[in-house]
């Protein structure tokens, strides 16, 4: 989604997701999809030399997440005139070590990982569970943040 002044302008959904790596990585890789999983949930994409050929199996799956999300960006710069800020990740692929870098430098804004319980008050124990799950609750936390709003 692209918001401006609080408000979505443009919405777009792409169907390629964090399972999508983990079974492509399984596939390239020879390992189980529990392997896999946690290959990618470790390493990412800052995995080093030693892992170069799980980059190379993961490159481009990513990049053709984010191809598409640059060509979302370009048609919203072309229709109004205005530039975005930043970009935003959320979903489980926002955890994947590396990938704020990544996203950084293909769109050429900065990137930051979105917190769905940002407006949430909750006790500070739950602190580290809400980092990691944060921004997997996009959907449901914005449905229901609606109604309160």
């Amino acid at each position: 989604n692209v918001i401006y002044n609080g408000y979505p302008v443009m919405s777009h959904s792409i169907d390629t997701a964090g399972f999508d790596l983990t079974k492509v990585l399984s596939q390239g890789m020879g390992v189980s999809l529990r392997r896999a999983e946690d290959l990618k949930k470790e390493r990412g994409l800052k995995a080093g030399l030693a892992e170069a050929e799980m980059i190379s199996i993961m490159t481009p799956l990513v990049d053709k997440i984010f191809t598409e999300t640059e060509r979302i960006v370009n048609i919203y710069v072309r229709r109004t005139g205005k530039r975005l800020d930043r970009v935003v990740i959320l979903g489980g692929g926002a955890l994947l070590p590396g990938v704020e870098e990544y996203v950084s430098l293909r769109l050429g804004l900065p990137a930051v990982t979105g917190n769905s319980f940002a407006r949430v008050i909750y006790p500070p124990i739950l602190e580290p569970m809400i980092k990691e799950i944060g921004p997997m609750f996009s959907v449901a936390m914005g449905l229901g943040m609606r109604e309160i709003v």
